[in-house]
């Protein structure tokens, strides 16, 4: 298992232009929300690389040892808007 977030879901690297997505996304989210940070925070490129590695919301909440609602809520506000 990865022994920091950075390293978790990285395997979708091998399937997907991360840095393409991680770009595409961003620019999806500057139009949506203007004023919030720009680009991706680390937890948007997780949560990214964890739907991108075929994990669903509870999966990916129960190898980060977080609230399932937790993820589907910040999924909702933030990532599935972007989409």
């Amino acid at each position: 298992m990865a022994h920091n977030k950075e390293e978790m879901f990285a395997e979708a690297a091998h399937y997907w232009d991360l840095q393409r997505l991680y770009q595409a996304q961003a620019e999806a989210k500057r139009q949506l929300a203007p004023r919030a940070r720009k680009g991706l925070t680390n937890t948007e490129k997780l949560y990214l690389r964890g739907l991108l590695c075929g994990n669903s919301p509870a999966e990916m909440a129960r190898k980060l040892l977080q609230s399932p609602k937790g993820v589907e809520v910040f999924l909702c506000k933030t990532l599935y808007q972007y989409f």
